[in-house]
């Protein structure tokens, strides 16, 4: 493939240093992954393997179009949307054909179907649909792939989303439901994607930070636009993949500037720091709107469900009233950065519980992910401020 010329320099220290201290980062960037299969669920696991540093990636030749073909982004000669995408995301990962991988250290099989993966010995097999479980699938896929490639024994033989709840009644999409999304980091990237796949077509998005080299290995829309506001590329981007409105708002979300939330039908909280996150359910309590909450660390994350009259609020249910550890929202300046498949996994089940709302079904439950074993369950938690005004809105 064409050598670009780009821009700006993203040697492997940096863009990998934090991960470095998660995952054996040697042995994935000595790696080698042939990828089989079209559509959105084989573009994230490839973008994926640019976030996670793998060494060397065989793509497929030609399929169903996906999100990298939605991006539109100029090819060079010969270069398939894909080659290009993962090219200019991760340019120390290099795309090969599958002649030139005649033995790779993992084999990942995509196609459509019921959501599901799992791994036989180094082959990973992932199906999904092209909803918001598509990219819970494509994180729990690179889950496998990682382990693979560390060498580290199997994780739980196969990873399935958990059932809606309120699927077989209803069944609704979020194509009517205006949505303000804050954070645009790790978890809120795909947040906006699975609302995208979920049918969203309403979404302001709200975050004050910039993009850095450091963001790269987990927030797959941002290549090329170093230094410019999250908010803004973040929403451009959702754009191609569909006929999103709503609006990119670079802001922080304070007691001065959270009614910029009014009028909104739902919001996700993408936040990393319990100030804002404290802010949103207050208001979500005040306002009475649907509020979903996640987060992640390196091994794994939370998600819950805040809804007005039916369930206790989010600061009922986990801690959101101590101190910061940190003060800035800043990615480079967090003491505990995650790497992309948890994100992704949080981020899909965010939208999950979203599309549940929407559909009537509510629960007490926190959603939670373990990424050492890649598993997925629900956790009950009583309810732990009894003089909470939320008081379960009954």
């Amino acid at each position: 493939m064409t050598t670009h010329d780009w821009n700006y320099e993203l040697p492997p220290p940096e863009a990998y240093a934090r991960q470095a201290t998660i995952v054996d980062q040697r042995a994935l960037s000595a790696s080698t992954v042939t990828l089989e299969g079209g559509g959105a669920l084989a573009d994230l696991i490839a973008l994926g393997l640019g976030g996670l540093g793998i060494g060397r990636v065989a793509l497929p030749s030609a399929g169903e179009r996906g999100i990298a073909a939605s991006l539109g982004e100029a090819c060079e000669a010969g270069a398939t949307p894909l080659e290009e995408l993962l090219t200019r995301l991760a340019p120390g990962t290099k795309c090969s054909t599958h002649q030139e991988l005649s033995a790779p250290t993992c084999v990942v099989m995509c196609e459509r179907g019921t959501a599901s993966v799992h791994q036989e010995r180094n082959a990973v097999y992932a199906r999904a649909d092209n909803t918001e479980e598509t990219v819970m699938i494509a994180g729990a896929a690179l889950a496998y792939i990682a382990a693979i490639c560390q060498g580290r024994r199997p994780l739980t033989r196969q990873f399935s989303p958990p059932k809606r709840r309120g699927l077989v009644a209803r069944g609704h999409t979020l194509h009517d439901a205006k949505i303000a999304l804050v954070g645009a980091g790790a978890i809120g990237t795909f947040c906006a994607i699975g609302s995208v796949l979920a049918g969203a077509r309403h979404i302001d998005i709200i975050d004050e930070d910039t993009v850095e080299y450091t963001n790269l290995n987990r927030q797959v829309l941002f290549y090329e636009r170093i230094g410019e506001p999250k908010a803004t590329v973040l929403h451009e981007r959702i754009r191609r993949l569909a006929p999103v409105e709503g609006s990119p708002v670079v802001a922080n979300i304070s007691s001065i500037t959270v009614d910029l939330l009014a009028g909104h039908d739902l919001i996700f909280s993408c936040v990393d720091t319990k100030a804002p996150r404290k802010i949103l359910n207050e208001y979500a309590c005040e306002k009475k709107i649907a509020l979903i909450d996640g987060g992640t660390s390196a091994l794994g994350g939370q998600a819950l469900a805040y809804v007005p009259g039916e369930t206790s609020c989010i600061g009922c249910r986990r801690e959101i009233d101590s101190p910061d550890e940190r003060p800035s929202n800043s990615c480079q300046r967090s003491p505990t950065p995650s790497i992309i498949f948890p994100n992704m996994v949080i981020g899909a089940m965010m939208v999950r519980l979203a599309r549940d709302v929407i559909d009537g079904v509510f629960t007490e439950e926190i959603i939670t992910y373990d990424a050492r074993e890649n598993t997925i369950y629900d956790a009950l938690c009583a309810k732990r401020r009894e003089s909470c005004g939320c008081g379960r809105g009954r």
